[in-house]
């Protein structure tokens, strides 16, 4: 009886409601009114132009454009159902029509962009920065901003990227589908091997402007050179992860790392071949059926009958259907990007209106971002995490972009062009095999060092007892005796003279000349009292004048230069292993110094630097001239040579140049030095030349 009462009781006490978990929709409006769902990459402006003609001004785009022949991803009902905050509008122009052609398109997009925010003012604003991304969204509207798709469509000339900057584009994709001037494309054939030093100048210009550098559709190599050289964070704005699906638009685990240590993003693209690698995989098939069946002008089972290859090609669709694409695999990507790199580096690039209606199951248009993000909640995504999918993380990255061209707010506008830092003088015609070449390959490279990039460097004092008219009238004559000289090769680099000279030496003479030094070299003392321990790291040793290999080389340079021997200091030999390195020096002497009077009595001035490369360096180990922005990457058996004076015969502050570290391998060097009088000792070490 007690038993029964006790168990009444218990039942009639209240049972406290269980916390309702929110669905994850309601999660996903939550965090969208907070932060603004940005997407990298839309092209609807593009397809409006291509479709509509000069309708586009004029369209109704609210509503119903998803009922239109060709069905639009894309209008003004579908972007709030999709809670869209922020969207880059990409302003692509086809990379195949002439360059200025493709300028005026650019220009006429960008027009459409801003026309379609002017006719839409309750809907769209546009923003160039995060804060104006922040602002408008807080406001109710979708903030506009503006992506240039297509390094094409600057036209080599950094005087239209700034124009785009100024007309509010946001972001510059180095490349399209096409392997451009100055920079290799993902789906073309390279010729670069990533950026050229003007694609260099190119990406350091967008980080002064403060610009994005957008790497989706470039090849690996200009990822990595890309994102070795900006100063910003870097963007993809519309691709995905090569490690679930292997298209070279993708991002490889390799790279997604460095995306990771530069504070990058990348935003995931929903096209389903950069998604998908069995559709991939499908689609090649399909095109290499077409061919098959009908490839004019000579090749095809149906040449010149498009009805029967029409009809074949319908029964091989119908036996090889695609494979289906999902939601579910865009958030494979999603989450393999910030498995490998990290949550804050991963975002959304949808490419809506850019991939012909041919997107995964529940991603068809514009309206359906938060399903995607419900699918990440479902997985155990955070809001948090979440939130920087949506918009979080690319915001991040425009506002260090921000602070980025802030502090280059000093920098004067770039004027190089492509001509200049790319293409070699046409007496380089008969060269191109070698040294022009090995130019586009980081042989020979142009750098903006921010550490010593200056316009103008003061004159520096004669040394005592030196005449400069003297050594400018010395110098001027070995200048002539070079420029006439078929086999040395003048680099057209203001202000400062420099030639190469290739295979300058038997590969039998290099052998013997890194066994001497293998033989002799020791750790260098030279700069043992430097305060910086590191100034210099490698071993050295001046070669014997009496080895027959040592004095035909050095007859062999005087020959050259056209100077009497007698004015040439001993060879010296350096070796550098990984991680050696020898810091900014000048080889010129400068007055005022401790050694100034004793090098006078001892030849007086240097003048010529004769430098040759024993050996090719695995990685690192260039000679960087960082006054004049020039990298040479050692190549065996080259010959360098540069004026270490001015035109006035004083000492030229612009050749003062650092051997960088050797990153893997070895690299062995040989340096000889003229002075502006016979020499009779060497200042650093004993030996002596009658």
């Amino acid at each position: 009886m007690k038993l029964a009462l006790l168990f009444a009781c218990v039942a009639s006490l209240p049972v406290p409601a269980q916390a309702a978990v929110p669905d994850p929709a309601e999660r996903v409006a939550r965090i969208l009114k907070a932060t603004p769902l940005i997407d990298g990459h839309n092209d609807w402006a593009e397809v409006l132009r291509e479709r509509e003609g000069e309708g586009r001004w004029t369209l109704d785009l609210r509503q119903g454009l998803a009922d239109r022949p060709l069905p639009y991803n894309t209008d003004i009902a579908r972007l709030r159902r999709g809670m869209v905050g922020g969207q880059f509008w990409s302003v692509w122009v086809d990379p195949s029509l002439p360059p200025l052609e493709q300028v005026k398109e650019t220009l006429e997009q960008i027009d459409l962009v801003k026309d379609i925010v002017a006719r839409y003012p309750d809907t769209f604003a546009l923003a160039r920065t995060a804060a104006d991304v922040r602002r408008i969204h807080k406001a109710g509207r979708i903030a506009s901003l503006i992506g240039v798709e297509g390094g094409n469509q600057i036209a080599d000339s950094l005087s239209v990227l700034r124009a785009y900057h100024d007309l509010g584009a946001g972001y510059l994709t180095l490349t399209h589908s096409k392997t451009i001037e100055w920079a290799d494309s993902a789906t073309d054939n390279p010729q670069h091997d990533g950026l050229t030093p003007y694609g260099e100048a190119v990406v350091h210009e967008l980080n002064r402007l403060g610009m994005l550098v957008d790497l989706s559709h470039v090849s690996e190599a200009t990822m990595r050179d890309a994102l070795r050289v900006s100063k910003a964070p870097v963007i993809f704005s519309h691709s995905g992860a090569r490690a679930l699906d292997d298209h070279p638009r993708d991002v490889s685990d390799a790279v997604l790392k460095q995306v990771a240590a530069n504070g990058g993003v990348v935003m995931v693209n929903f096209a389903l071949a950069y998604v998908s690698d069995d559709y991939r995989r499908w689609s090649s098939d399909k095109h290499a059926e077409q061919a098959r069946y009908n490839a004019p002008p000579f090749g095809g089972l149906y040449i010149g009958q498009p009805d029967r290859a029409a009809e074949a090609m319908k029964a091989w669709l119908a036996a090889h259907p695609a494979p289906k694409v999902t939601l579910a695999q865009v958030a494979d990507h999603i989450e393999h990007i910030a498995r490998i790199a990290g949550v804050d580096h991963v975002g959304i690039g949808s490419d809506f209106d850019g991939v012909d209606n041919d997107l995964p199951e529940g991603l068809g248009d514009v309206s359906t971002y938060p399903a995607l993000l419900a699918e990440l909640i479902r997985r155990g995504w955070s809001d948090a995490d979440v939130a920087k999918v949506a918009g979080g993380n690319i915001l991040r990255v425009m506002e260090r972009a921000e602070a980025v061209a802030a502090s280059m707010k000093g920098e004067l506008p770039s004027t190089v062009t492509e001509q200049a830092l790319d293409r070699q003088p046409a007496r380089w015609s008969d060269f191109q095999a070698s040294l022009c070449l090995t130019v586009e390959s980081m042989e020979f490279r142009m750098v903006s060092d921010p550490r010593y990039v200056v316009r103008i460097l003061s004159p520096l004092d004669p040394l005592p007892g030196s005449d400069p008219e003297d050594l400018a009238q010395q110098c001027g004559a070995v200048r002539k005796r070079l420029d006439d000289n078929a086999a040395a090769r003048r680099v057209a680099i203001e202000p400062m003279d420099m030639y190469f000279v290739h295979d300058f030496i038997t590969a039998a003479e290099a052998n013997g000349l890194i066994a001497l030094t293998d033989r002799d070299a020791a750790p260098s003392k030279r700069f043992a009292a430097q305060v910086d321990p590191d100034f210099r790291t490698s071993h050295t040793c001046y070669l014997d004048p009496a080895e027959a290999l040592v004095a035909t080389v050095e007859r062999r340079i005087a020959d050259l230069l056209g100077i009497v021997p007698e004015q040439g200091e001993a060879i010296q030999a350096q070796r550098y292993t990984a991680g050696q390195q020898f810091k900014v020096h000048n080889d010129y002497f400068a007055a005022g110094e401790p050694y100034s009077a004793a090098v006078a009595d001892e030849g007086g001035q240097r003048t010529w630097t004769a430098m040759i490369f024993l050996n090719d360096v695995e990685a690192g180990g260039a000679t960087h001239f960082p006054y004049v922005g020039v990298q040479i990457k050692p190549r065996a058996r080259t010959l360098m040579l540069w004026n270490n004076l001015d035109a006035a015969g004083l000492a030229n502050a612009y050749t003062r140049h650092a051997g960088l570290p050797v990153e893997a391998g070895v690299k062995y060097v040989i340096t000889k030095w003229f002075r502006e009088r016979p020499w009779t000792k060497s200042p650093h070490t004993d030996t002596y030349r009658s």
